[in-house]
């Protein structure tokens, strides 16, 4: 899909660990009980790298969840997923 690392920022600020809704990282995908388990507390930032380095889930949560995802994209492989192949224009930020 392009995307070569996850950021996580949490805004979570009465969030308590029985709340649920980890993030769980593994090493592979056939590792069932993950490697990491990442609280989303108040503040927190996550980052991990994508193209299928950190297989991931996000476990149930018995609270509302709020984070903000930022991804950054390969170039070449954002203008091949969203602009067609085409070059896209417009799109980030330019100039000096």
């Amino acid at each position: 899909n392009g995307r070569v690392l996850t950021l996580l920022v949490y805004l979570n600020p009465f969030w308590k660990v029985e709340d649920g809704g980890c993030l769980r990282l593994f090493r592979e995908l056939q590792d069932a009980a993950g490697t990491a388990d990442i609280s989303p507390l108040h503040g927190r930032a996550a980052a991990f790298l994508c193209r299928n380095r950190w297989p991931h889930e996000v476990m149930p949560a018995w609270a509302a969840r709020v984070a903000v995802t930022i991804w950054y994209y390969d170039g070449a492989r954002l203008s091949e997923r969203c602009g067609g192949g085409q070059e896209l224009s417009g799109f980030g930020f330019e100039g000096g």
